[in-house]
């Protein structure tokens, strides 16, 4: 008979021939090793086994690894390619292996703070690094937006309109970049096996798809936000007319919820293009599908990270920024893991619980 066990990293159920017992079998998931039990040992993992980073996890040299003794050809192994599905949706293949998880707040952040704490030097020259690609984009963004409001000072309503959307299009690369580079430094840190900087700028096969992406949601974020943007502009432009820029006021915070439901829905597209290598719209489908009933707990970890992140950044004078960072792209990075089923399945939403979930 066959041995089961859980791999030592990332839980996943492995299952090796019963004449492997004592050597390393590896992951097909997460490529970690783990010592392959004996019939004794045999045992299954603990669905709320927490979760602890375990330092010295890192890439080795490949001739100095055990041999694997899973693989494609071993028809005890784990199955690498085999069709899947979560939630009843047929998963593309390269997304095959990915079952449905449910976000759990308290596991989400346990895990990102045992993750990213672990590696908080390497934290700190991460956001060294995105904090230099913002400063970029700022010398970009800061002019266009001091002739915006020069234009509506002016009366050019319809100038600084375009302008408004220029600046959308130059943000567009510079925020595709932050995104890939975020998700594979995650992945980096939550990952066995792998340097924290390990391929961070390896992202040829993603840059134009989540550019893409970000694209699609300029055009969501117009139909949005425009009629509230135009609204207040407007407003603006023919003296501050107080009734028209309530108006405009509602309409954005109407808009904001809008695109807060819609972005929650597809939010972990970049990841799966990142790492499982989707097109745009199979990535965005694939998304909506692991994110029904978690789009709620999702909001509220946001929700409260954000809150104490900014705080922590505003007490410390900016320099808290150094690792609100780092947290926040591991945080990402253990979503998308969890909501695919990649750390833990979690626990179903109660019947009953909102049709926005």
């Amino acid at each position: 008979m066959p041995i089961e066990f859980p791999c030592a990293q990332c839980g996943r159920m492995l299952r090796t021939a019963d004449d492997t017992a004592g050597k390393q079998a590896k992951c097909p998931e997460c490529d970690g090793l783990s010592p392959v039990p004996t019939r004794a040992d045999d045992s299954s993992p603990a669905a709320d086994a927490p979760f602890t980073w375990q330092p010295g996890a890192t890439s080795t040299a490949a001739a100095h690894e055990p041999k694997p003794i899973i693989d494609p050809t071993n028809p005890y192994a784990s199955p690498v390619g085999a069709s899947q599905e979560a939630g009843g949706y047929a998963l593309p293949s390269d997304a095959a292996e990915l079952k449905r998880g449910y976000l759990e707040f308290g596991r989400v952040t346990s895990i990102t703070w045992s993750a990213a704490s672990a590696q908080m030097g390497m934290g700190v020259l991460f956001a060294l690094i995105v904090i230099g690609i913002s400063l970029a984009m700022a010398l970009i963004i800061v002019p266009l937006s001091l002739a915006q409001e020069e234009m509506l000072d002016n009366g050019q309503l319809f100038a600084a309109l375009g302008l408004v959307v220029g600046v959308q299009f130059v943000e567009i690369p510079f925020n595709a970049l932050m995104f890939c580079i975020m998700i594979n430094f995650g992945l980096n840190i939550l990952r066995p096996k792998r340097e924290p900087f390990e391929r961070l700028f390896e992202i040829g096969h993603a840059f134009v798809p989540v550019m893409g992406f970000n694209l699609v949601f300029f055009g969501i974020w117009l139909l949005c936000f425009g009629p509230g943007q135009a609204l207040t502009i407007y407003a603006n432009a023919v003296g501050r007319e107080p009734a028209l820029a309530a108006a405009g006021s509602v309409a954005s915070l109407i808009g904001a919820v809008v695109h807060l439901i819609i972005w929650l829905n597809y939010m972990l597209t970049p990841a799966l293009i990142v790492d499982r290598r989707l097109p745009l719209f199979v990535a965005m489908e694939t998304s909506g599908r692991f994110m029904k009933g978690n789009k709620g707990t999702a909001f509220l970890i946001f929700l409260v990270v954000g809150i104490l992140g900014g705080l922590f950044v505003i007490i410390t004078c900016a320099i808290g920024s150094l690792f609100v960072i780092p947290y926040y792209a591991v945080l990402i990075v253990t979503m998308y893991l969890t909501a695919t089923g990649q750390f833990s399945h979690g626990t179903s939403p109660k019947q009953g619980a909102s049709p926005y979930a």
